[in-house]
C-alpha cells in the first residue's frame, strides 16, 4: 500500500470499512490495539481571511505555551502549532487519540470574557477535535476534522484535514461563556494536520 492515502469525506465511512477489511481488524474497540504516541506536532492554519472575520466579530485568539503563533505572509496564514504529547492513535488503524500539549485562550474584546481550551485532543476515528476548557476535567468537542483527508501511514504517520469546522457543541459552549453569537456550528475555520511517531518507529 501506498504510505500516502487520500480520502474525501464524502467517502469516508466507506474508506474506513475498506480499511478494516484490508487489514483484518474487528469493529469493537477491544480488538484494536493502537501503538503510544511518542511525539511529533499538530498545526491548525487559519488564512488570512478566516483571521480577519474572527477579528471583526471581536474574537481573538492566543497561544498558550509550549503552543506558538507565527503568520506566514507567503501563504497568507496564521499557523497554530502545538506539540504532540501522546495518545494511542494510529492512522494504519484508523483508531485511537493524539493527544496535545499547549493550548489556546479565546477572548472577546467586546464582553471581556475569555476560556482557555487545553488537552487539544484528534480522535482519528471520529474526525473529532476535543478540548478541556477551563478548570473543568471534562473535554468537549469543539471542532471537527472535515473536507479531504490525507494519510501518511509510515513512520512518522500523519493525519491532514482540508477544513476544520466548529462543532455544534463547541459552537455552543463558547457562545454561551463568551457572550457572543460569533461562533456557529459548520462554521470553517481552518485546516487541521498533525505528524507523530509512535512505536511502531522504535
Amino acid at each position: 500500500m501506498h504510505p500516502s492515502l487520500i480520502k474525501p469525506a464524502v467517502m469516508a465511512a466507506a474508506a474506513a470499512a475498506v480499511t478494516a477489511a484490508t487489514i483484518g481488524f474487528s469493529s469493537s474497540a477491544s480488538a484494536v490495539d493502537p501503538d503510544p504516541v511518542t511525539g511529533g506536532t499538530t498545526t491548525i492554519g487559519v488564512s488570512l481571511s478566516d483571521a480577519v472575520h474572527e477579528a471583526l466579530e471581536h474574537i481573538v485568539v492566543l497561544p498558550i505555551r509550549p503552543a506558538t503563533a507565527t503568520f506566514d505572509p507567503t501563504r497568507k496564514v496564521l499557523e497554530y502549532k502545538f506539540p504532540v504529547t501522546g495518545g494511542d492513535g494510529s492512522v494504519n488503524t484508523f483508531f485511537g487519540d493524539i493527544k496535545n500539549g499547549g493550548g489556546v485562550r479565546i477572548i472577546n474584546t467586546e464582553s471581556r470574557r475569555s476560556v482557555k481550551l487545553t488537552n487539544i485532543t484528534l480522535t482519528i476515528q471520529d474526525d473529532t477535535v476535543s478540548a478541556t476548557p477551563g478548570r473543568s476535567t471534562t473535554p468537549i468537542v469543539f471542532f471537527d476534522a472535515v473536507g479531504e483527508h490525507q494519510f501518511v501511514t509510515s513512520q512518522p504517520e500523519s493525519f491532514t484535514a482540508s477544513d476544520l469546522q466548529v462543532d455544534a457543541a463547541g459552537a455552543s459552549y463558547l457562545d454561551r461563556v463568551l457572550d457572543t453569537d460569533a461562533f456557529v456550528a459548520g462554521q470553517h475555520v481552518g485546516t487541521f494536520a498533525t505528524t507523530f511517531t509512535n512505536s511502531l518507529d522504535g
